[in-house]
């Protein structure tokens, strides 16, 4: 009976030697591998090859300590596994550990020269920049227009101050898998602009438990990979949420809340257009309600588009101001300015000359007004024959169907036009237009477009209550305010736009929207970025 039970433990010994060797030769592997990808000759020397095989014998150890804490004897390792260089190391052999003494060793690690040293702990008074790495968590997919000019842009704009960004872009699985081709294609080109790493990652139901755990561990995953501190700039509610429970557990992770939008009537407007039902709606709103106050309670910072957003943050969920910014959606003035010679170029081209242009570029949407916007347009071109439409925009068919409805044949134009283009099309035109539903969500806004209209010197006919937006208009005489998507008002708010001469209101009212420059904010955000970094 005793030899059969020294034999099983021979066989045991044995057993576990051999699985020290593969793990030391698996390991081995895997260093060469690496070393081909980066492109550097395997690493075959002894040093290497010592430093697995003590890898290898703590391992052996560590079951042989097992072993000695049964009352068994654990043998010696091989002489392919002891350690080539034992005075270093302490005694091999193992004593019994008292009671706890196992799970509350110390943690330790091993340097450079070999030996396993105790970690030494010391408080962190300060955070070097060059340790920390900057990620912007973006909710949605990479597609086009809204994400290159208020995203892309602002990433370029920052790593030209010294802040370098890497994306992650958390979408819905469904459009990754069905556009996955597209998405390869963007991640490519969004990598080219910015210099950055670029990934594009599924996030299922991001509202639910599973959901929201799911996009943290994806987040998780991103700090594990920095060396030092992960300043995260999240990109919406539900972003910011993601790094808000990494943030409560981690002082390696601070994040800026980027607080695009009130979410009450965006979310009412979807829910209803989907047919929930009243308790249903009001469990999302409450529900999306404690998303945003972990958003705001736990950032390092909190970027908001408008100062009305702005306010409503530090009435509902207690935002102290200190902690806030007001930075609009914002326009390059690289691309975006007056320039009358582009100006005659794009007219000829486009086939506009001696009409007076009235634009809009956007998306067709639920808070858009879109049939107020073509009717007001439509009594311009009653009053004024010389007026053309020119609409550009992703829903071509929608745009084109409500257009063949209200406007007379031959005076409007449907194009989508890439980002990069629509500077062109705005130096062609003679007014921007801006009408929005009178609703929450459009209260607090600042619309990208807003930007490009008054950095390119065009007036702007603007709903009133649309953020900061109407005030600026309305101080700056930088268009009209229409209280009520009236037409009769809008040609009256139009024939005293035209009294000025057109030269000199556009270079007016382009020289006071730099104060819209993406440049000038870009600045302001490297600085906070950078404080963020070197916070203790």
């Amino acid at each position: 009976m005793a030899a059969a039970a020294a034999e099983q433990r021979r066989a045991g010994r044995r057993r576990r030697r051999a699985r020290a060797c593969r793990r030391a030769r698996r390991a081995r592997a895997v260093l060469r591998r690496r070393a081909q990808r980066r492109g550097a000759a395997p690493r075959r020397d002894e040093p290497a090859r010592a430093r697995l095989d003590r890898a290898a014998l703590r391992r052996a150890h560590a079951g042989d300590r097992r072993a000695h804490r049964r009352g068994r004897r654990a043998a010696a390792a091989p002489a392919r596994h002891r350690d080539p260089n034992p005075s270093r190391r302490r005694a091999a052999a193992p004593r019994p550990l008292r009671a706890g003494r196992g799970r509350r060793r110390a943690r330790r690690h091993r340097t450079r020269r070999g030996p396993l040293r105790r970690r030494r702990r010391r408080r962190v008074r300060g955070r070097a920049v060059s340790d920390a790495r900057f990620l912007f968590v973006v909710g949605e997919g990479p597609d086009a227009t809204v994400i290159d000019s208020q995203v892309v842009d602002t990433v370029i704009a920052v790593a030209r101050e010294g802040v370098q960004f890497d994306l992650l872009f958390l979408t819905n699985p469904g459009p990754l898998w069905r556009r996955r081709d597209y998405y390869a294609t963007r991640r490519r080109e969004i990598a080219a602009r910015t210099g950055g790493a670029v990934r594009v990652l599924p996030a299922p139901h991001p509202l639910t438990r599973a959901g929201a755990a799911f996009a943290t561990g994806l987040i998780a995953s991103e700090l594990l990979r920095s060396r030092g501190r992960l300043v995260v700039h999240a990109r919406t509610d539900n972003p910011a949420y993601f790094a808000s429970r990494i943030a409560r557990r981690s002082a390696r992770l601070r994040y800026v809340y980027d607080a695009r939008g009130a979410f009450e009537g965006e979310w009412r407007l979807t829910a209803a257009a989907a047919g929930l039902s009243p308790a249903a709606i009001e469990r999302g709103m409450q529900r999306q309600l404690a998303v945003r106050h972990a958003a705001v309670s736990h950032a390092a910072h909190v970027l908001c588009v408008s100062s009305v957003l702005r306010d409503r943050l530090v009435e509902l969920h207690g935002l102290d101001p200190a902690r806030a910014s007001v930075v609009p959606c914002v326009a390059d003035a690289a691309k975006f300015g007056p320039d009358e010679q582009a100006r005659d170029e794009a007219r000829r081209a486009l086939g506009l000359e001696g009409r007076f242009v009235v634009v809009y570029p956007g998306r067709f949407g639920t808070w858009h007004y879109n049939e107020e916007t073509f009717a007001v347009v439509r009594g311009l071109m009653d009053a004024d024959p010389s007026v053309f439409f020119l609409v550009l925009t992703p829903d071509t068919e929608a745009a084109a169907a409500l257009a063949a409805r209200t406007l007379p044949e031959g005076r409007f134009a449907i194009r989508s036009a890439r980002h990069d283009e629509v500077p062109r099309y705005l130096r062609a035109a003679d007014l921007g237009v801006l009408l929005r539903a009178p609703d929450p969500l459009n209260e607090v806004a600042c619309p990208t477009k807003f930007a490009e209209y008054v950095m390119t010197g065009l007036p702007v006919l603007i709903s009133a209550g649309i953020g900061d937006c109407s005030p600026f208009v309305e101080h700056e005489q930088a268009g009209a305010v229409l209280a009520q998507p009236d037409p009769k008002e809008a040609v009256a708010a139009v024939a005293r736009i035209r009294n000025e001469p057109d030269a000199a209101r556009r270079a007016r009212i382009a020289a006071v929207g730099q104060r819209l420059s993406r440049q000038r904010y870009a600045r302001e955000t490297a600085a906070l970025y950078r404080r963020i970094a070197e916070a203790p």
